[in-house]
């Protein structure tokens, strides 16, 4: 499993590169949402948009690995 989400962690492991792009892109949403009414739900809610981009490069860099 690939996990592009580090949570509260340090990004580790082989995809450190990829955790640490998926954090900074959602620390980016999370200022331009600043405290609005309803910020943390929108990012939550994009998640997976933000996440899509580090998780195709993380499958490709896989499936390349059995070439």
């Amino acid at each position: 499993m690939i996990d592009v989400d580090p949570g509260n962690a340090a990004p580790s492991g082989p995809f450190a590169s990829l955790q640490a792009g998926f954090v900074a892109a959602r620390a980016q949403e999370a200022a331009q949402l600043g405290n609005a009414p309803g910020a943390a739900l929108q990012l939550a809610e994009d998640v997976h948009t933000l996440a899509a981009p580090f998780c195709v490069i993380g499958a490709r860099s896989f499936f390349q690995s059995f070439k």
